[in-house]
């Protein structure tokens, strides 16, 4: 029981996290100051993820010469939560 509803908890956290860069994502295309106190606490909340995620994606583009016009490091990340998700959901 302890299990299930701590499994629960990271699955909520994990779910809130994937608002957080979907709400990044939507200010990325809104004009805003980047020292804006908004963008500020959410570059500063999923930075930590997105930063290797983008690393990463940027030496694979690079290995396979391929120059896309758009960062897919949040989708990757979108993936990666899911699949976490979907990890702790079946263990319960």
């Amino acid at each position: 029981m302890a299990a299930e509803n701590f499994i629960m908890v990271l699955v909520t956290l994990l779910r809130i996290y994937e608002m957080l860069i979907f709400m990044r994502i939507i200010l990325s295309w809104v004009p805003m100051a980047p020292d804006h106190v908004i963008v500020d606490w959410l570059v500063r909340l999923t930075d930590p993820v997105l930063l290797p995620v983008r690393e990463l994606y940027v030496r694979l583009m690079d290995r396979l010469n391929v120059q896309l016009p758009i960062d897919l490091s949040p989708l990757m990340v979108f993936l990666l939560i899911g699949f976490l998700e979907r990890t702790l959901i079946s263990l319960i």
